[in-house]
């Protein structure tokens, strides 16, 4: 993963599904720098996804947008290939997440649950772009966004931090936050490792650090 055209290919795909993910975190760390690749492959990844939130929702006028105008707005921007429908199971699954990002949506507008939202980690990325691309409330959206990239950036500043300890020079340092970051990348960027799909119940962001 560490050669540049698998790492652009990584990066195209937009990373590994959950499953296998974890699966990569678990080798390396068994076989390889305790994590230390995996560090670097959620940096760029966030990175990419940084880029692609900041494209997410450009053009959206203030307020309520009806569906047609977001259904237009969505289909002119570029998606990543959905999988293949037919499962019931994962039907089922789409459907629940579904009624959970709706009713996220409604909730964010009272002013008590959207304090809650903005004191937790939020969404993973999956549903972020969900959030994105199907809801008509630009407020709601704009929370959810702004959250998403602030947890970003924050990600990316730690991993790069873990990855700085890894060097000879720095190892003699106390550890921090910072190592932990690529298992809270992961997650925000997979979900948890055996996890179903769809929205959990909010967690602060000291029940995530744990």
């Amino acid at each position: 993963m560490m050669s540049s055209l698998v790492r652009q290919e990584f990066l195209d795909g937009r990373g590994f599904c959950r499953e296998h993910f974890w699966e990569a975190k678990a080798i390396e760390q068994e076989c390889w720098a305790g994590g230390f690749g995996v560090a670097i492959l959620c940096e760029n990844l966030l990175e990419a996804f940084g880029k692609d939130l900041e494209k997410l929702g450009q053009g959206r006028p203030a307020g309520k947008t009806s569906r047609l105008q977001l259904r237009k707005l969505v289909k002119k921007q570029k998606s990543a290939p959905l999988p293949a429908n037919g499962c019931l199971a994962c039907e089922i699954a789409r459907s629940t997440e579904e009624r959970y990002l709706s009713t996220l949506e409604e909730l964010l507008d009272d002013k008590e649950f959207c304090g809650r939202y903005q004191r937790s980690v939020g969404l993973c990325i999956n549903h972020v772009q969900a959030a994105l691309k199907r809801w008509t409330s630009t407020t709601a959206a704009s929370i959810v966004k702004q959250l998403a990239t602030e947890h970003i950036r924050q990600l990316i500043s730690e991993l790069r931090e873990f990855q700085r300890k890894h060097d000879y020079c720095y190892k003699h340092e106390p550890r921090g936050r910072e190592w932990s970051s690529p298992e809270r990348a992961i997650r925000f960027l997979a979900g948890l490792r055996g996890e179903s799909d769809g929205i959990k119940g909010l967690r602060t962001t000291s029940e995530q650090s744990k």
